[in-house]
């Protein structure tokens, strides 16, 4: 009993410090009790103070992954607050994919796992799907891993699924868009660089984001591909330099370009886990102060109109 010297603690709803409780073997003399009345205080001020800076400076820790490509059995995350995926977690987009995609997620330890689509993930793409599903026909796929976007977005209710859009977590506001460039244009997604709609499409992004999450990457920053070609995007890396300015710009899409690198106080990040068939790339991880520590519930948002 002796060490429970100043309680009410702060467990207690009630921080006024005249509600301390001294115990009776400290009440032998007034001079005693005052110094001893002046250190509790002060101790439990400290302990107050030390309780609120912690709530304030609550460290995010967010990990980062993209084009995890179907290849997730044998990949092993730390756990986190948030889990960013920037896209082609399937290799087809087969329903078997998306749901083997699922049971990875649902393993991991994060309260927020947020997800963009890419390229590969053609169920998700309302303009490519119906085309992609003939091909898929055409080449003996179960009918059954066939499916619509409308379907395969709901499979992913457990999770926080962007499509040009935004969402609020602790006062973090992160922007996700599945838009890519390839070579090939029957995959989910593409718009080629050289198109206005694009432009268009990034001027929409809201101003104040804090991480931007996109599958493609911007022009020249960690976008270098095998065949030495840079497969970013110049109207993105326009946006992002001279007007959003996020804290991180966190994308996929060119494996090979797996990498971290500051430019202009932003860090971009291409997490891209799979290369050469395997998921052998890093992965990468984020700490950010929360803005908002009780801001529990996702506030979601959409591009400016």
């Amino acid at each position: 009993m002796e060490k429970n010297i100043f309680y009410e603690s702060h467990e207690s709803n009630n921080n006024n410090i005249s509600s301390l409780k001294i115990p009776p073997t400290y009440l032998s003399s007034s001079i005693e009790n005052e110094i001893i009345i002046s250190n509790e205080q002060n101790l439990y001020k400290s302990k107050i103070n030390e309780l609120q800076n912690i709530k304030l400076d609550y460290n995010v820790k967010i990990v980062c992954i993209s084009d995890t490509h179907n290849l997730t059995d044998n990949l092993i995350l730390p756990e986190g607050d948030i889990l960013l995926h920037a896209g082609d977690f399937t290799k087809l987009g087969k329903k078997s994919e998306v749901q083997h995609f699922i049971n990875f997620m649902k393993k991991l330890k994060f309260k927020y796992k947020v997800i963009i689509a890419g390229n590969h993930d053609i169920c998700f793409d309302n303009n490519k799907f119906k085309l992609k599903a003939k091909k898929l026909s055409e080449l003996d796929v179960a009918k059954e891993d066939l499916f619509t976007p409308e379907e395969a977005k709901q499979m992913l209710s457990d999770f926080i699924y962007l499509e040009n859009s935004g969402v609020e977590i602790l006062g973090i506001r992160i922007f996700g868009s599945p838009i890519a460039d390839s070579q090939r244009s029957d995959g989910a997604f593409i718009i080629k660089c050289s198109n206005e709609i694009r432009k268009t499409l990034w001027q929409m992004v809201p101003d104040g984001i804090d991480i931007l999450l996109t599958h493609g990457p911007p022009y020249g920053i960690n976008d270098l591909s095998k065949k030495n070609i840079n497969g970013g995007c110049k109207y993105l890396l326009h946006e992002v330099i001279n007007r959003i300015k996020p804290k991180y710009h966190v994308y996929g899409h060119i494996h090979e370009a797996n990498g971290k690198i500051e430019c202009d106080n932003i860090t971009f990040i291409n997490c891209a886990i799979c290369c050469r068939g395997a998921a052998i790339n890093k992965y990468y991880i984020i700490n950010m102060k929360a803005k908002n520590i009780e801001q529990i519930e996702p506030i979601f948002f959409d591009c400016l109109k």
